[in-house]
């Protein structure tokens, strides 16, 4: 089995770094982009790096080997009507969003179609057509057949994208989306950078409270997570670049919609369901969705 053909729809900060991980993805990778934003794509195109990327449009009427969805989670419900159009018998999907729910709702959408779960570790931002991206981008899959994983494999180092399979690919799902719901959401709230994480202990501990309902949730649903997480996941937030910031914070700073649905939204959901308290999220949910109101 081998990717010949590959498809992005949605080409924001980790699609467009992907995309533009190196010049010669752009003529591995087409972009699905339609109206308005297809006619800046074609104009503009992406900037990265001091050069400009001109990626191609991939046109309905063939479909793709690949179909990786970059959506924020908050545009995908909204988009499966589109992609639709693009997902043929035989086409594998990779969502490349955060959380825990992007692969679920595909696998409802699409019941016949593979559909990986990959966690995806990439510090990016993207400012209009510019985007700003260290050099980390990894990627780890799972749930499918091996020959699937290991077609996946062979195509993202090609394009140079660092790449594991893993078994507990669901671990570390979970651990990821731990993190985001811990750092993502307090930043926020805080507007903190990764800097006052570090040097503030109130910030750390607000985050690793965060954390430690979804690793009492994770226990609940028989998902491998723990205590010992936690405290990793608070050491791992040392080695972080001190000016940076989470994604939620800079989507607060643009006066976007955020993804706190996904987050604390559906870490409470869950706890509902599995009888688990989860007050500090029900908290954060509320002073994110606070926020969110206030932009206008």
């Amino acid at each position: 089995m081998k990717i010949e053909q590959a498809a992005l729809f949605g080409a924001g900060s980790v699609g467009g770094s992907l995309l533009c991980r190196q010049r010669e993805n752009l003529d591995k990778i087409k972009v699905i982009v339609h109206g308005a934003r297809r006619e800046r794509m074609e104009k503009e195109g992406l900037l990265t790096r001091g050069e400009t990327f001109f990626p191609k449009i991939w046109e309905k009427g063939s479909y793709p080997d690949l179909l990786m969805v970059g959506l924020k989670n908050t545009q995908l419900k909204a988009s499966i009507a589109e992609l639709r159009d693009y997902v043929g018998p035989n086409t594998i999907l990779m969502p490349l969003m955060n959380g825990i729910s992007a692969s679920e709702e595909l696998r409802e959408a699409f019941p016949e179609n593979t559909v990986l779960t990959a966690v995806v570790y990439v510090d990016a931002r993207k400012i209009g057509n510019e985007l700003f991206c260290g050099e980390t981008f990894l990627i780890q899959i799972g749930d499918a057949e091996e020959a699937v994983l290991e077609a996946i494999k062979e195509a993202l180092l090609s394009w140079g994208i660092s790449c594991q399979i893993c078994a507990d690919i669901t671990r570390r799902q979970w651990r990821k989306w731990m993190i985001n719901v811990g750092t993502n959401q307090v930043s926020a709230v805080l507007g903190a950078t990764y800097g006052d994480f570090q040097q503030k202990e109130p910030v750390m501990q607000m985050a690793l409270s965060a954390m430690s309902e979804v690793v009492a949730v994770a226990e609940a649903a028989g998902v491998d997570l723990h205590p010992a997480d936690v405290t990793a996941a608070g050491e791992s937030v040392h080695k972080w670049s001190p000016a940076g910031k989470c994604s939620m914070l800079q989507d607060v700073e643009a006066h976007r919609l955020t993804e706190v649905a996904s987050f604390s939204g559906k870490l409470v959901e869950l706890g509902k369901k599995y009888g688990v308290p989860t007050p500090v999220n029900e908290t954060l949910y509320a002073l994110i969705r606070a926020k969110e109101a206030m932009y206008s």
